[in-house]
């Protein structure tokens, strides 16, 4: 079969996260589409390959600095590989521009990229001050790939308004959900969670616009005392967050917690709404997740969201927190809309699977072979 290098990049160094997620559903999916995956590392930091039965390699204990040695050793394996050879097509999973040198040493060999999204050239104002831009070298690899894979016809479409790319060597393949993320009653319910909450999902800084909302989520909470807000993942809630909160009399009512993926998904099949106001995403896996587990979403109205979540979602304006108020509140008092948009988030989400996104660039690796 048809042999495809994947390094070690985005396993070594995310813990958990949407693109992880997405290249360890492809390592466990390509085989049935007649594609060899290659791992040439046997050490991981990240919680989805850790637990993939298509990984035989261990997860260390963490320990300070323990990514960056991880990092180290993992690297060694994935340019070793990338020199002997012994693959046709090499599937960058970040953008590692000495990976990169070492396969195009190589004229026989194919490179594929993908963009995950284009954050920093749409929104530079969202690369936090000396941090440095964690899409560094993201252009050269994509420019120097023989064909890529954009998440969403909008990241296409971002990609090339900021690159040189020609748009031809661009394939727009999205990404999937699985029943991994289903919830079972036989999962039980987690400990500590309220009965009646709100879902927000992922990191809340800057263009995740959560400072944006959080005023007239408080107001709606306080206007409904046995609603809560539940954040999963982000890190713990900071004082400037937790204030409009506290000034609206809710800050009991809010809360923060990490989620493996049986609790994540309760989480998503319990909340009375899914609210994903950020303004600009790549794709947005949490809308398939709470697809998925038939829970009513309220996406922002821009970026690529109509796009992913079509008529399963509702929309409100982001530069407008009072429609997204208006949005939650006639969607939380009216249980037929809610089990009508979860139904319709079910269907929607059938057309989104991994096994299809396998079999898309499985599509992608035969005609670049």
């Amino acid at each position: 079969m048809l042999r495809v290098l994947f390094d070690d990049e985005i396993f070594s160094t995310q813990l958990e996260g949407g693109v992880s997620r997405y290249f360890t559903h492809l390592v466990e999916e390509l085989p049935a589409a007649g594609v060899t995956p290659l791992l040439p590392f046997r050490l991981t930091c990240n919680r989805h390959l850790a637990q993939s039965p298509a990984f035989s390699g261990w997860q260390p204990p963490r320990f300070p600095g323990s990514r960056r040695v991880i990092r180290a050793i993992n690297q060694l394996g994935s340019r070793a590989a990338l020199d002997r050879g012994r693959f046709e097509i090499w599937h960058a999973s970040w953008y590692d521009g000495a990976a990169l040198a070492r396969v195009r040493a190589q004229p026989a060999k194919r490179v594929v990229a993908t963009v995950y999204d284009m954050t920093p050239e749409v929104m530079p104002q969202a690369i936090a001050a000396g941090i440095g831009d964690p899409h560094a070298g993201k252009l050269a690899m994509v420019e120097a790939a023989d064909l890529v894979v954009a998440i969403s016809a909008a990241t296409k479409a971002d990609l090339l308004r900021f690159s040189t790319v020609p748009a031809d060597r661009v394939r727009v393949i999205h990404l999937g959900v699985g029943e991994r993320l289903l919830w079972r009653p036989s999962l039980g319910h987690p400990a500590g969670l309220p009965d009646r909450f709100l879902l927000f999902v992922g990191k809340r800084g800057g263009y995740k616009n959560f400072d944006g909302v959080a005023p007239a989520l408080a107001a709606l909470m306080a206007a409904t005392p046995d609603l809560h807000l539940v954040c999963i993942g982000g890190g713990p809630l900071s004082t400037a967050e937790l204030a409009p909160f506290q000034t609206a009399g809710a800050q009991d009512r809010v809360g923060q917690i990490q989620a493996d993926d049986p609790t994540l998904a309760w989480c998503y099949a319990h909340a009375a709404a899914f609210l994903f106001p950020s303004r600009y995403e790549g794709f947005g896996l949490p809308i398939l997740e709470a697809f998925i587990n038939r829970c009513p979403t309220v996406l922002a109205e821009c970026s690529c969201f109509p796009e992913i979540g079509g008529d399963a979602a509702i929309y409100f304006n982001p530069d407008r927190p009072d429609t997204l108020v208006d949005q939650l509140g006639r969607l939380i008092a009216d249980d037929a809309t809610r089990q009508s948009l979860g139904e319709a988030g079910s269907l929607r989400a059938r057309d989104f699977t991994w096994q299809r996104t396998a079999e898309a660039h499985a599509a992608l690796y035969r005609e670049l072979a």
